[in-house]
């Protein structure tokens, strides 16, 4: 979230400069390329950490999606183990003995087991889906509070120049009024 707000606070930077004209250093707004809110939420979204989580989420689910539905409960298996026998030392002579062990293993469900992994991984994709959707909301809900504050800003330096630009006209009056003798000078 904090990186949504520096994102903010970057684009009315780029919006908002100090206009080198003006001796009163009056900020001015600067013709920058528009985009749209649609353009600006899915920027955040692809950069914000809540859519890298929720996407590794995904495919974790995905994942538990695929193995669910196999037919073993694991990965079959083949092993071969070759052992020596050897009780006596080296060279005394005496009986040696080798042994060669080939396994395989073929892991299968419990009764139930199968039904009930499907419909836990189902449940994951779903509750993985829903994160998504709401961790979305959540970064979209993020961009618009900083779009409004930034217009807010705006709307704020556009009502500070037009007290500026009155103060100015104020000053200029009551200038020429002193200068005509209209008015006492302080």
């Amino acid at each position: 979230m904090r990186a949504l707000v520096m994102l903010g606070l970057v684009l009315g930077l780029a919006l908002i400069t100090t206009s080198p004209a003006s001796a009163n250093s009056a900020v001015a707004v600067v013709d920058t390329p528009t985009i749209t809110l649609q353009q600006a939420l899915d920027a955040a979204w692809q950069r914000s950490l809540t859519q890298a989580q929720t996407s590794g989420d995904a495919h974790t689910a995905q994942a538990r999606q695929q193995a669910a539905q196999r037919f073993w409960a694991s990965s079959p298996s083949a092993e071969i183990v070759h052992r020596n026998a050897r009780l006596q030392p080296l060279g005394s002579g005496a009986h040696e003995g080798y042994e060669t062990q080939a396994l395989v293993s073929l892991p299968l469900w419990w009764p139930g087991q199968h039904r009930a992994a499907q419909q836990w991984a189902a449940t994951g994709t779903t509750q993985t889906h829903h994160a998504q959707k709401l961790a979305r909301w959540q970064v979209h809900n993020a961009v618009l509070d900083t779009a409004w504050q930034l217009q807010l800003t705006l709307l704020d330096v556009s009502s500070t120049q037009e007290a500026a630009k009155t103060l100015e006209h104020l000053a200029h009056d009551v200038q020429r009024r002193v200068d005509a003798g209209d008015l006492a000078p302080i």
